[in-house]
């Protein structure tokens, strides 16, 4: 394959894309140009290749180009666990829809799996609602009625009045419907096996015509795709690097097109993209399993601690036992050092890479202005991901190198399996890192910057087909320096300023495929080489057998050059093979601080700094005591206009992320302009100060007078937990090493809830999750639950997994949450800051599943607790007092002072007022905030270093009492204040609702006919019960009782009381109970004659609402009746005055002595009734009833409660839809489902009117949503 284009050619610069040249992968094809990759297998774990991409299809042999798309995040997961049989060739799916299957499909059990999917789980959103059209007519409809009735509504009557609501509405569901959530259509999924395999089908239709879907199976089987999720670009871009094949343009062709690829996706697009434990250990085990010969990998994260994990675990053992090469990206952070990722930059069975780019691809990719030298490590660390870019893509750089590397490797072990050389994993990485180029143009030659160097393809090829037969295939050596590091590394100021003797521990490890014999003769000869280190001292060489070996090295740094980073290397060469170079290295670093020279005013200064995109300048600083933040100040002598520059400091603390210990600021530069950045620092902690040209900025940046200035104001103790039983905080500050302007602010931004674990359940995995070596992984499942009283952003978090990734003890763990519906909401795992949403008021389950393949390890954690934070709406400014006695009166608040060096001051912080939160605290619940110390002196912001404030609930705080609908007498009445006559009556009426129509109706005609019964409550108790169990047989009762009502209370007395001026009434308190209680007695009343009135007009003209669902049952007996069901019978008054006892139990119950007396007469009591029925019960009762007694009755409650009533919304509602008011009774609904989201009722009667408007594209969404929000069963972890 000859690729001689001319330098000046088009195609030239497509070819100079990819590094090439640099590597010598173009002269290593010239010579070898049969070796494109063929006969090698790569997996892709990123977030998928898409098969219908450009040169995606077949590679340089005609073969397909992907042997397999497989999905091990599980987020793409169906539940299809409901089995059904097709009726005549029709199969009712789990949306509802009748599916017609074809006769072309065979299936010999006659049994189909049946699944859910909302659409929209697998491609993007995008509502474009399709309501132009409606918009204009309901402004033509507003146009006609003002035109008609005018604009002055003191003039329009009651239908006038109306009629201008229903339009109103129209107009703000209008609104409603612009930002109305578009669910996407729900497709129902059907799988069964043929006879050979599984196979699958998707109604894309949605309208049951499965002839029109294609039938699926494994795409390994076929190559064959319909259904594709659209997640991210970034795994086809990589694939295309590596193997892409273009046979008519093999100028557009990636480095091996002769290679076939795996595409594993290991990215889970519930989570962002961001790969996951399970995703990667399953991801492993299929490469082991079908021999993969190399992973590419190009994901990264920084890491507490390195080289422990399971998932770290899984990398070697695929490694070392069963020769899969492992080439990981090291990550696109830095300037500064100490910031590689996991695992390319900490796994010893990795060949990690990071980013380069050559002078060709600095113009021809990226289309800079000029040819510079070429760039290493960090510089790519902020090429942004071009995600809709199809056929030419460009993308971090590290992802491009690391497909490039990775073909190399494919090459020349292809080229050494024809030479028969074994080559492992070990060998091919020796290979690598012994031939590499040094760049010593980049960084000032700094190895640490550049690592081994850049690839040459040749070098490594010729290097195994030397050395292949010699090196130990399957051995590789451990190096542990003390008792954890694998290195030694020296940054800190105690570390030194003293000699250091250091013990070395060399172990050989072999592979599971080496046999004892081999093992127990182990024995090799190394001879130790550290050039140019005359601070080093160490054995000239060591034997190292089975067992390994231990020496010690002295290391003395006190006389290095301070402010400077000091690396070199112990290599060990084995004397058999000397010219193989080193085996291993123990690598060495020592950063010497600098230290300020004055302790008064610490400051330390740079002077005059050169930049160049090629060049970084990195000092290391030695932070003085009682200092947390500096501030790095410049002036900018020379650059080219907008020339772009980065500061970057990082911090190491033992067991610590670096990301928890960094600052990062890119300036846009100008020459003569002074700038200034504050950042946080930890005290007496080495930082190192990396300053750097923008990689793509062109010429140089010249600063002078460049400082960096130390300063702090601490607080004891560090970390404020505040307990709320104590109503002020003593906080304790001491200034540092300058004066300070010390002005706190504290302010608290969230509430953190924790959650008990309500039932957990651990059970085995399924076959995906069985591995190779046999391993059964198992699963626990947790689950949660949390009411949020208000809307607000979430963020839930599980403290004993969530930091954790790569050094996770777990086979991998996720969350998800789902509402009271079991509807999906979203979901989290490591790193929770990542993962938030904003919440509506409601109740939630949160599921857990944490894996691994130790039971006993599961069983351990099964109390897992979990936390829930919730954003405030508003900070709680914590006020802030110079003396305690202040903090308990209107004194004047503490806002700042000049603290001198060295001086310590008490502050008190008064208990703020915390109200309107988001969500119950109970105990253990902690509001979370931040106090800051002061500003900046130019900005006037707040300082970049903030503390952590955590004030703490120890007991559960009172809930709010949500205004309810009373319907018992007396409410507040203890038990021991009624005699016992009194209590038989209560409890007669208790019986009344709770038992069989018979015993009902015998039980309120004893007590109406006693004199001393309370004939409201009675006929009250007796109303609701016929409303709620017989509305629509007893509709005249009903009718009558409502009557009834009416008569016995007085309404003009309740007008007068709620309407008077209740100033200089001082009983209006005591009365008020009572007059509550009649006002809404009164409204039931008024409310249940309306609606027999409307139900009975309703069945004279019937047809008119024939295309109407109407909910007679969501409407005639509302929520609110139903939740004031459970009390208006009074059950405060039949319980203890600590506790409820009664709790209205069903008609099992043990029948009182009470009701036995009864029942007896029951018989004879309900025959007489029916002998007088026809009595009772004139024929065309309701023949009289018109639509103006509705409207008399609505305006009777309006003169006792307003429209927002919980029983004039649903009485509204119903009488508008009666009035053909659609849009009215749209919005009222809406206000209902606020108060009963869960009423598919409800929903079902608005999707009926929203169709009766002409609305269908807003009414298809609708029952999709019902589909998405009550679906059959939680979605799959």
């Amino acid at each position: 394959m000859d690729f001689d284009f001319g330098p000046d050619s088009e195609l030239y610069s497509l070819f100079h894309r990819i590094p090439r040249d640099e590597t010598e992968l173009s002269e290593f094809q010239k010579s070898f140009s049969e070796y494109d990759g063929r006969g090698i297998v790569i997996a892709i774990l990123d977030t998928g290749i898409d098969p219908s991409a450009p040169g995606m299809q077949v590679t340089s042999e005609g073969s397909p180009k992907i042997i397999d798309i497989v999905d091990l995040t599980g987020s793409g997961d169906v539940d299809t666990s409901t089995k059904r049989r097709a009726q005549d060739s029709v199969l009712v799916g789990l949306t509802g829809r009748k599916l017609m299957i074809p006769s072309s499909w065979h299936n010999p059990s006659g049994e189909y799996h049946l699944g859910l999917k909302n659409i929209y789980e697998l491609y993007p959103k995008k509502w474009t609602p399709l309501h132009l059209l409606a918009t204009a007519d309901v402004a033509r409809l507003v146009e006609n009625f003002e035109n008609k009735n005018g604009v002055d509504q003191t003039k329009y009557t009651l239908k006038t009045r109306l009629d201008k609501q229903d339009l109103d509405s129209a107009e703000s569901l209008l609104k409603s419907v612009d930002e109305m959530e578009d669910y996407g259509p729900v497709a129902d999924c059907i799988v069964f096996h043929n006879g050979t395999s599984w196979v699958a089908c998707l109604d894309t239709t949605f309208k049951g015509q499965l002839s029109e879907c294609r039938l699926m199976s494994s795409y390994r089987e076929k190559q064959e795709f319909d259904i594709l999720t659209k997640q991210a670009d970034h795994g086809t871009h990589v694939a295309g690097i590596a193997a892409a094949c273009h046979p008519d343009e093999p100028h557009r062709n990636g480095v091996a097109p002769g290679a076939q690829l795996i595409s594993l996706q290991i990215g889970d697009h519930r989570l962002k993209g961001i790969e996951t434990g399970t995703a990667l250990l399953r991801a492993i085990n299929y490469c082991i399993e079908h021999k993969v010969n190399i992973i590419n990998y190009s994901f990264a994260e920084s890491t507490h601690w390195e080289d422990d994990g399971k998932i770290l675990d899984a990398i070697r053992d695929a490694a070392f036992n069963h020769d899969v090469i492992y080439v990981a990206a090291a990550g696109n952070e830095g300037p500064a050092l100490t910031t590689v990722g996991c695992p390319g930059g900490s796994v010893d069975a990795c060949v990690g890479i990071t980013a380069y780019v050559s002078s060709a691809m600095r113009t021809k990719l990226y289309s800079l202005r000029d040819r510079l030298s070429p760039m290493f490590g960090w510089l790519l660390w902020s090429v942004g991901l071009c995600p809709w870019c199809r056929d030419n893509m460009r993308a971090e750089m590290v992802s491009l190198q690391l497909s490039v590397v990775q073909w190399n490797i494919d090459e020349f072990t292809k080229r050494c399996r024809l030479y028969r050389a074994a080559i492992s994993p070990t060998m091919v990485k020796l290979a690598i890192e012994n031939t590499a180029k040094p760049l010593e143009d980049i960084d000032d030659g700094c190895k640490l910057a550049s690592g081994r160097g850049l690839l040459r393809v040749t070098e490594a090829f010729d290097y195994l087909k030397r050395f292949a037969s010699k090196l130990e295939r399957h051995v590789h050596y451990t190096v542990k320096v003390g008792d954890s590091g694998r290195g030694i590394y020296f940054r800190e100021l105690a570390e030194v300023e003293q000699v250091h003797l250091i013990t070395v521990n060399v172990k050989p490890v072999f592979s599971e495929k080496t046999d004892a014999t081999a093992m127990a003769s182990f024995n090799k000869v190394f001879m130790m080489r550290c050039l140019g280190a005359d601070w080093i001292n160490a054995p000239a060489s060591i034997d190292v057998a089975y067992s390994g070996k231990s020496f010690k090295i002295r290391i003395d740094p006190r006389n290095l050059q301070a402010g400077h980073v000091h690396h070199t290397e112990l290599l060990a060469f084995d004397l058999s093979i000397y010219d193989a170079g080193p085996m291993f290295s123990i690598p060495i670093t020592v950063a010497v601080p600098l230290q300020c020279m004055e302790s008064t005013l610490p400051t330390v200064n740079f002077q005059r700094i050169l930049l160049s995109p090629t060049l970084c300048r990195r000092r290391f600083v030695h932070v003085p005591k009682d200092c947390n933040w500096a501030v790095l100040s410049f002036r900018v002598e020379k650059c080219d206009p907008l020339a772009q520059m980065v500061f970057h400091s990082v911090q190491k603390v033992p067991h610590q992320s670096f990301h928890l210990n960094e600052d990062h600021k890119q300036f846009s530069l100008s020459p003569g302009i002074e700038y200034t950045h504050e950042f946080p620092v930890v005290q007496d902690r080495t930082v190192e100060i990396c300053l750097a040209k923008y990689w793509a900025s062109s010429g140089e940046v010249v600063l002078e007078n460049c400082t960096i200035s130390f300063h702090g104001i601490v607080p004891i103790p560090s970390v404020i937990s505040w307990e709320k039983c104590s109503p002020v905080y003593k906080l304790m500050v001491k200034c540092g090493p300058r004066s300070e302007r010390f002005q706190p602010i504290m302010n608290l931004k969230s509430i953190t809830v924790p959650l008990k674990p309500v039932k957990h359940e651990l059970r085995p995995m399924g076959p995906r999750d069985l591995f190779y070596d046999g391993k059964q992984i198992y699963q626990l499942l947790i689950t949660y639950k949390f009411e949020i009283d208000k809307s607000c952003i979430v963020t839930p978090n599980v403290p004993l997994l969530s930091e954790h990734l790569y050094e996770s003890d777990y086979c991998g763990y996720i969350w998800s949450i789902y509402d009271i519906n079991n509807a999906y909401m979203f979901s989290g795992g490591s790193y929770p800051d990542r993962f938030s949403t904003k919440l509506e008021e409601g109740e939630y389950s949160m599921i857990l599943q944490i894996r691994h393949y130790c039971k006993d390890a599961l069983e351990q954690a099964k109390g897992t607790l979990a936390t829930v934070n919730c954003k405030l709406a508003t900070p709680i400014a914590v006020d802030s007092y110079e003396n305690w006695p202040s903090s308990f009166k209107n004194a004047e608040k503490f806002t700042s002072c000049l603290l001198q060096r060295g001086e310590m001051k008490a502050i008190y912080f008064a208990f703020p007022t915390i109200e309107n939160l988001p969500i119950h605290a109970s105990a253990g619940s902690f509001l979370c905030g931040h106090l800051v110390m002061s500003r900046c002196e130019l900005t006037k912001t707040a300082l970049p270093v903030m503390f952590d404030v955590k004030l703490y609930v120890q007991m559960d705080m009172p809930k709010k009492k949500k205004k309810s609908f009373t319907l018992v007498p007396d409410v507040d009445r203890k038990i021991s204040s009624f005699s016992v006559e009194e209590l038989i009556h209560r409890y007669k009426v208790w019986l009344m609702a709770r038992r069989g129509l018979t015993t009902s109706n015998m039980l309120y005609s004893e007590l109406i006919e006693q004199e001393s019964s309370d004939a409201v409550y009675c006929t009250l108790t007796r109303l609701i019960y016929l409303m709620k169990y017989q509305m629509a047989n007893c509709q005249q009762e009903i009718y009558n009782l409502s009557i009834k009502l009416l008569n016995l209370i007085d309404r003009n007395q309740l007008i007068i009381f709620f309407g008077g001026n209740r100033d200089f009434d001082p009983d209006w308190v005591k009365r008020k109970n009572k007059m509550e209680y009649l006002k809404n007695v009164m409204l039931v009343a008024l409310f249940a004659k309306g609606t027999v009135i409307l139900s009975t007009i309703r069945k004279n003209f019937d047809q008119k609402l024939s295309d109407v669902s109407v909910a007679c049952g969501a409407l005639e007996f509302p929520k609110v009746l139903h939740d004031a069901s459970g009390s208006y019978v009074g059950e405060s008054t039949l319980s203890t005055d600590d506790s409820s006892t009664s709790n209205g139990s069903s008609e099992d119950n043990e029948v009182s002595s009470v009701e036995a007396q009864t029942q007896e007469a029951a018989a004879v009591s309900e025959k007489k009734k029916s002998e007088n029925a026809e009595e009772q019960k004139p024929e065309n009762w309701y023949a009289s009833f018109k639509i103006c007694d509705v409207e008399a009755i609505l305006l009777e409650m309006l003169q006792l409660a307003d429209m927002e009533h919980p029983l004039l919304i649903p009485f509204c509602c119903n009488y508008a839809i009666y009035t053909g008011r659609y849009f009215w009774a749209v919005a009222l609904l809406d206000k209902l489902l606020k108060e009963d989201p869960k009423s598919k009722e409800l929903k079902a009667l608005k999707i009926s009117l929203v169709q009766k408007i002409g609305w269908l594209h807003v009414a298809d969404n609708l029952i999709n949503g019902i589909l998405v929000k009550h679906p059959p069963s939680q979605r799959l972890l």
